[in-house]
């Protein structure tokens, strides 16, 4: 399990460092069938001159700052925006100016959304902290056990079994 965790952390953390990859959860479903709700999606930045007519991107709507991923359907050079709309809904979106955009839809990861969705809460935030502790606290407990076997000069194949000790209970001279 830490194996894995530890693989899937430094994936993560290779995408944000050197792609300079963003990774968001899909909570709505207006790019469905395609992409899921509880997707995840890794978002890396993008020129201009890279975005196409059929791509998905990730962009800021307004001014509180919504994200929303759709499709660009149609591109305007002259003015560098886009015309956007989600494979769910009926109507494009207004035109995205391209410093709205964030980045393009690099690929996804059905319901790995989920977690990430439940890391965004102060619930996930401490859930995340706790086991973190209790990871760091059991691989601690885990060495300081393994140094005091040491200590006793006694390994894990040093240990009585249960079938060591039964033999051993046997009196040789009582034969029936």
């Amino acid at each position: 399990m830490i194996v894995t965790l530890s693989v899937i952390l430094i994936t993560l953390l290779f995408l944000r460092i050197v792609l300079h990859a963003d990774m968001k959860a899909v909570i709505t479903a207006s790019m469905e069938p395609d992409i899921p709700v509880g997707s995840m999606i890794v978002i890396i930045p993008a020129a201009y001159e890279d975005i196409h007519v059929g791509d998905d991107i990730t962009f800021v709507r307004d001014e509180k700052l919504t994200l929303v991923t759709h499709r660009v359907v149609e591109k305007d050079d002259e003015q560098r925006r886009v015309i956007t709309q989600g494979l769910s809904n009926n109507v494009s979106d207004a035109p995205v100016c391209y410093e709205n955009i964030i980045g393009k839809v690099s690929f996804t990861v059905p319901l790995l959304g989920y977690p990430i969705m439940y890391l965004e809460t102060q619930t996930g935030k401490t859930a995340a902290v706790i086991l973190v502790f209790l990871v760091i606290v059991v691989m601690l407990a885990s060495e300081v056990l393994e140094k005091f076997k040491k200590k006793k000069g006694m390994t894990s194949d040093d240990s009585p079994s249960k079938t060591d000790t039964a033999l051993s209970d046997i009196n040789p001279e009582n034969k029936e």
